[in-house]
């Protein structure tokens, strides 16, 4: 090897190994493997920082945005409470309420964690009005549900951190424009069927009590008024998003890039006067989840640049050669290698930015569609069986209403019914939109 591809090789495995321990926070270990990457590898900075220029990066800095809108406002929790208050208050139907309110969470705060944060919020009210302690089958089953939702629906549409991270990979290594309305419209039958699984996941696993479910009914339904009119807020909040989910959802027609549409909207909704964010909310704005998407995606540059991608791709795809015969047949050894080395690198981002460009290579080069690949690759991110794995399940955890046990016992079933729809997906749905051939 070159002697800037061995520094290349080096300083990625330094990063890798960082981001699996943890030892760091995510975006600092990028940002120093930048740096190394600079000062040492004999790499040219506009390629060891050339993600911070991808707009992938600047589409999670504008999903930092749209969450101050629907936190501040309120929208957020509007919406939960309607959903709720629609779907009624027997047990199914709040299992079922809280399944849905996830997934719609999903248009309007792209931050698993702020989600979970939300979601949390009023689980702890609905726990409280119906008298469950932690040790409450339904209580836990309620908030281990809130919390593998969060990682679980953001792999279905580009709104969160890691499938942006991966639509960034799949358009520069893949080379095939990816927009929102592919993406969203690629997994239409996961996220209904997703809907369904969660929901009778939750209902087996941790089943109610006559006993659990008494008069606190009453004091839920109370709860479900207080959400009171629209405020000014709210009304201009819902605006900027439904525009901008008007303009992801025709992207085809326009052409304009998803981080463009969102970077738009999200600037506008702070300019004063006319938007929802004020300038104090952007002094607290957290800039950590964009310097780790853009240091993700430098370091999947530097790989491409440097030919360590080829030696890598050499490498994994020997094993994964013989079973090439057909997509299908890849389809599933892609994704349980991806379930498998997500195991070893917990973060998101972080598995699809080390590995995506290898399975974007070997995609193009068995002619496959690249897009394709990806979204298996990425779904096969979302099942997730311990806590270690996101940092969502750890905020999630930290509430103190599910054991790891109650995690893994979800996390398991949820990667099967993701695993028997892909299936559904790359035997019929695909080949019918013409995704696969």
């Amino acid at each position: 090897m070159a002697k800037h591809t061995q520094h290349a090789l080096a300083i990625s495995v330094l990063i890798v190994v960082l981001w699996a321990a943890d030892l760091l926070p995510h975006a600092l270990t990028g940002l120093i493997g930048c740096f190394l990457f600079w000062s040492l590898g004999d790499i040219p900075f506009s390629t060891a920082f050339g993600g911070f220029a991808h707009p992938a990066a600047w589409f999670v800095f504008a999903a930092g945005l749209f969450g101050i809108v629907t936190t501040k406002s309120g929208l957020a929790r509007r919406l939960a409470y309607w959903v709720m208050g629609r779907l009624g208050t027997s047990y199914p139907r709040l299992i079922l309420s809280f399944v849905l309110t996830s997934f719609a969470l999903n248009l309007l705060v792209p931050s698993g964690v702020a989600r979970v944060i939300i979601l949390a919020g009023i689980a702890l009210g609905v726990v409280k009005a119906m008298g469950w302690g932690p040790e409450a089958l339904p209580a836990r089953g309620l908030f281990v549900l809130l919390t593998a939702s969060s990682t679980l629906f953001d792999k279905m549409m580009l709104t969160g951190g890691a499938a942006i991270v991966a639509q960034g990979i799949i358009e520069k290594v893949g080379q095939v424009p990816v927009y929102w309305s592919q993406w969203f419209f690629a997994h239409l039958p996961t996220h209904l069927l997703s809907i369904v699984a969660c929901w009778i996941i939750i209902l087996w696993l941790f089943p109610v009590r006559k006993t659990e479910w008494g008069s606190g009914e009453s004091l839920l339904k109370a709860e479900l008024h207080q959400p009171g009119p629209w405020s000014a807020a709210e009304k201009r909040g819902a605006i900027f998003l439904l525009a901008a989910l008007g303009l992801w959802i025709t992207d085809s027609l326009h052409r304009m890039e998803p981080a463009m549409v969102a970077l738009g909207i999200g600037l506008i909704a702070s300019v004063p006067r006319i938007g929802v964010v004020e300038a104090k909310e952007l002094k607290k704005f957290d800039f950590l989840p964009f310097i780790f998407t853009a240091s993700a995606l430098s370091l999947g540059e530097v790989l491409t640049n440097t030919g360590v991608l080829n030696l890598l791709t050499q490498t994994i795809t020997s094993w994964w050669q013989p079973q090439a015969q057909s997509f299908f047949s890849s389809a599933i050894v892609l994704y349980w290698s991806a379930f498998a080395y997500h195991l070893v690198v917990p973060s998101d981002p972080a598995t699809l930015a080390t590995s995506m460009p290898v399975v974007m290579n070997f995609s193009l080069a068995q002619k496959w569609n690249p897009f394709a690949s990806g979204l298996v690759w990425t779904l096969a991110t979302a099942g997730k069986i311990f806590i270690y794995q996101s940092g969502v399940a750890i905020v999630g955890y930290s509430y103190g209403y599910f054991q790891t046990r109650d995690f893994l016992k979800v996390g398991i079933c949820i990667t099967i019914a993701e695993f028997l729809i892909l299936l559904l997906l790359v035997s019929w749905y695909w080949p019918l939109i013409g995704l696969i051939r």
